[in-house]
């Protein structure tokens, strides 16, 4: 179950986020599994559906989902991070 926290200093999206990668990493929501439509979990959760598009376009930028144009979106197998993965993202953001 999402529940977002409109006093949270985090926007709605990064809490999306962040609830969607636990429901991932628990089994909630399995390999190949589809994600409710953006409008329905937008209507569930009382917040624009585009929050929600962007949620799951920021998941699947990260490789954890997969877009398919027309069915919406669906867990892909998602290998965690390597200590060389996370230190190259680092090196990025100190970069920029």
């Amino acid at each position: 179950m999402i529940t977002l926290n409109r006093s949270d200093s985090r926007s709605l999206q990064d809490q999306l986020v962040d609830q969607i990668r636990f429901l991932v990493a628990s089994g909630r929501y399995r390999i190949g599994e589809w994600l409710p439509s953006t409008r329905s979990l937008a209507e569930r959760l009382s917040i624009s559906f585009h929050t929600v598009r962007k949620a799951y376009s920021q998941l699947a930028s990260e490789g954890m989902l997969e877009a398919v144009p027309g069915n919406g979106y669906r867990v892909l197998e998602h290998r965690a991070d390597t200590r060389g993965d996370r230190l190259e993202r680092g090196a990025e953001v100190v970069q920029t």
